[in-house]
């Protein structure tokens, strides 16, 4: 099965999960010890072997039951941990379904993500969108990039349970690893849900992107106007907007900026984090 199949039955599957009410529709063997069949599947849609891949077990699983369990383990154990340490302001197992995997998966038919093999995820939180992406692409791979590093210990032990083995976690500022040869223009995309202007934002993205490749902003409501004032900040930094992509769920604004970087960043971006935010581009 392709990727691009994978996605579409992913999305109808959690969108089934999230309709039913996910406590009885479909389970994980996660915390709460549901289990995930693949009776559950209607019988024109049970997924075929993915060749080459196989499950914790050894076996080969199909690929998209096999996923789905996985995002739904993934689910189960960060509302666990989030108990604990806050690692997502969403709480509701379905709200969850939506906001944090839907959403990841809204633009995963574009060639910025069909073409990307290597992910950065800035100011992941709790490892949104990049989780998602990677358990959909198990090869690409993904740079899960925080500042807090209690957060990224935690998506690390669940990532490492779960077998989801293409996540790569960085602890750090992003205008300070962006000035590290190691990272600075070294993605195909980079994708980011962080609370900041887009501006902003794109000064701590695109110096991480190589020429040719993509930044994917993911917005609310106040993508237009977000969009309208960043123009100079896209053109000083080598990119522009290609297209914007909606969410599925009618009348919630929410919108993922697809913005490709032709050209370089000039050196001297990333300014310091007191300059970006005090005097955005």
């Amino acid at each position: 099965m392709s990727d691009n199949s994978a996605v579409h039955l992913l999305r109808k599957r959690i969108q089934e999960i999230d309709a039913l009410c996910s406590d009885t529709a479909a389970g994980s063997a996660g915390p709460a010890g549901r289990e995930i069949s693949s009776d559950a599947l209607p019988a024109d849609e049970k997924p075929a072997t993915k060749d080459g891949e196989a499950g914790p077990d050894g076996e080969l699983c199909p690929d998209v039951e096999w996923k789905l369990e996985k995002l739904l383990q993934y689910r189960d154990d960060i509302l666990a941990w989030n108990e604990k340490v806050n690692l997502t302001a969403i709480k509701e197992r379905e709200a969850f379904l939506r906001q944090h995997y839907i959403d990841a998966y809204v633009p995963a038919d574009h060639e910025a993500f069909l073409s990307a093999h290597s992910i950065i995820d800035v100011g992941t939180g709790g490892g949104f969108p990049g989780v998602p992406l990677a358990i959909l692409f198990p090869r690409k791979q993904v740079v899960l990039l925080d500042a807090l590093k209690k957060r990224l210990r935690i998506i690390e032990e669940v990532c490492l349970a779960l077998g989801i083995d293409n996540v790569v976690v960085v602890h750090g500022r992003a205008e300070e690893i962006a000035r590290q040869p190691m990272y600075r223009g070294q993605f195909d995309l980079c994708v980011s849900r962080a609370v900041a202007s887009l501006p902003v934002l794109s000064e701590y993205c695109l110096p991480l992107v190589r020429k040719g490749g993509w930044f994917c902003a993911y917005k609310g409501s106040s993508a237009a106007e977000e969009l309208a004032s960043s123009a100079r900040a896209l053109r000083v930094l080598g990119a522009k907007h290609i297209c914007s992509v909606s969410s599925p769920y009618e009348n919630d604004g929410r919108k993922i900026l697809m913005i490709r970087k032709d050209k370089s960043t000039p050196k001297q971006y990333p300014r310091s984090n007191r300059k970006i935010v005090k005097d955005p581009l």
